[in-house]
């Protein structure tokens, strides 16, 4: 048998006759054989709503493959909404790769369940989620969740799709994740092939949602969706967009008069150490300059040993915080901010320094591209280019009304994109998802350029 390089073959047509011909013949079985009335003892445990018959009850299926909603203390949807909250009863469906769990049904607050179906292989966890959703959550009375959201546009889109077509619930799908970029396919091998999955679900769908602009922009040139929108984005600026601090680094660390700051939040220390490298040039040009660090002890020794071996140990000052002096303090108080990481403490960063109004550098992402421009708000570097950050830092420090610009911009783009309201941001969320019951099923696709 001659094998074919993935790498370089387009496999979507075969991928989607493949597809098509495994979702008919998971529909017939189901259709031959459903266990009707199969109700979990913790439904049968309470009638959690007999208190809340005078008004309309919401009912939500949410399938995904993200395990973290497994964790009691991160019960969140983008790290700001307590699931419990969202609606007035809550299913979660995990798909997970691997072996079966002892206990795959969880009662995990008086109004959210989570059930865990699981498969050796990916493409197992369609008929593995259809089974468990129809052992629990199909009723004498019929199909329990009132609406279905999909957070994926793979596995628990095809579910969703699925279980959808069978007993005609409302369905929504929500994307997260950029399925077209570089990244997504290095992310693992088994996504050479579930990048074809999207052309094949998404078609699917009369309701999307995206994180991003640029996702959302992309599919409304790809595809027909009547319902296309953003899902809304939250920021707690509001006690930094007038952050006043005491602290005055040039006081504090009277031979320099700018001041480069980094924070380091994560355990990755490369990025440090490759900053130290970008930065060297500048340092030994201007002795002016400091780079203050904000680190934990724990590998302040080696980051010492590498400033000293490049000669600029005299300007690279690492500073711990104290309960007197914050990381915001030394935000507001720093002439430019580098962030090199793009993990989600990383983002976070991001956010408040935009509120607090510092000028910075950053390592490009998805995210921070769709809510910044590159030499209009944010200076952004390519981590494959390092001396590309030094660029951007050389032209904050050196021209003080583009600092003054970055920073009117990014307090303006907080204050246009986020909402800071916790209560108004849930309100907004759960209007954005049960908007997906009113729209009536009519699309298609143009062209998917996946």
């Amino acid at each position: 048998m001659v094998k074919k390089n993935l790498l370089h073959t387009d496999i979507s047509d075969r991928m989607e006759a493949e597809l098509g011909r495994m979702l008919d013949k998971i529909d017939k079985e189901k259709e031959d054989n459903v266990e009707k009335v199969v109700i979990d003892e913790a439904l049968q445990e309470e009638r959690i709503y007999s208190a809340k018959e005078t008004r309309n009850v919401t009912r939500v299926l949410l399938i995904s493959r993200n395990t973290e909603l497994l964790n009691p203390v991160k019960q969140s949807l983008e790290g700001y909404i307590k699931i419990s909250d969202l609606f007035d009863e809550l299913h979660i469906l995990i798909l997970m790769q691997g072996k079966e769990v002892r206990n795959p049904v969880l009662r995990i607050d008086d109004n959210v369940w989570v059930y865990i179906a699981t498969s050796r292989h990916w493409w197992g966890l369609i008929n593995s989620g259809v089974n468990m959703v129809e052992r629990q959550l199909v009723f004498a009375s019929g199909f329990r969740p009132d609406l279905i959201v999909a957070r994926d546009p793979f596995e628990s889109s095809l579910v969703a799709t699925l279980l959808h077509s069978k007993y005609k619930k409302s369905m929504q799908l929500h994307i997260l994740e950029n399925f077209i970029s570089v990244d997504f396919l290095k992310r693992s091998r088994t996504n050479i092939v579930r990048r074809f999955l999207p052309r094949f679900t998404i078609p699917k769908f009369s309701s999307v949602r995206t994180i991003t602009e640029n996702m959302r922009s992309f599919l409304d040139k790809n595809y027909k969706i009547k319902d296309l929108k953003m899902l809304p984005r939250f920021q707690n600026y509001k006690n930094f967009l007038n952050f006043e601090t005491t602290l005055n680094l040039s006081n504090k660390y009277k031979n320099f008069d700018k001041f480069i700051l980094f924070v380091n939040k994560n355990d990755n220390d490369d990025s440090l150490f490759v900053l130290l490298k970008t930065l060297q040039p500048i340092l030994l040009t201007d002795r002016t300059i400091a780079l203050v660090v904000l680190v934990d002890d724990k590998n302040k020794s080696e980051f010492e040993k590498q400033a000293k071996v490049l000669n600029i140990d005299l300007q690279v000052i690492f500073q711990k915080e104290t309960t007197n002096i914050r990381m915001e303090d030394y935000i507001k108080a720093a002439t430019v901010l580098v962030v090199l990481d793009t993990d989600n403490k990383n983002e976070e960063l991001v956010l408040k320094s935009a509120a607090i109004g510092t000028p910075m550098v950053l390592a490009k992402s998805e995210a921070r591209e769709d809510i910044f421009v590159h030499r209009y708000s944010a200076f952004f570097c390519n981590l494959e280019e390092p001396t590309s950050a030094a660029e951007g830092v050389v032209n904050l420090l050196n021209d003080s009304g583009l600092r003054n610009k970055f920073s009117i911009l990014e307090k303006k783009i907080i204050k246009e994109l986020f909402h800071d309201n916790q209560t108004k941001y849930q309100e907004a969320y759960r209007t954005s998802i049960e908007e997906s019951m009113f729209v009536e099923e009519d699309t298609g696709v143009d062209s998917a350029q996946t």
